[in-house]
């Protein structure tokens, strides 16, 4: 298992949050699924959360880290 995905454990949900699928994140970093993919395996991109043997993206650990690249970038 890859060092990049978060394991869910049961328990009680408090709020359920947009989880974005490779596609989604693709379209709004507007790169390719396999550049997805590259950073997930590489480690640049935040952890994905695995639904089966599907990866997601919680929204707001996208948003954060593209707020962090964009103080370092600044």
């Amino acid at each position: 298992m890859s060092s990049n995905v978060v394991e869910l454990h049961p328990g009680p949900v408090e709020a359920v949050e947009q989880l974005l699928t490779v596609d989604d994140l693709a379209t709004v970093l507007q790169k390719t699924r396999k550049s997805i993919y590259y950073l997930r395996d590489t480690g640049v991109l935040p952890p994905a959360v695995k639904v089966g043997q599907s990866l997601r993206w919680r929204s707001s650990a996208i948003n954060a880290w593209l707020a962090e690249l964009e103080e370092k970038n600044a």
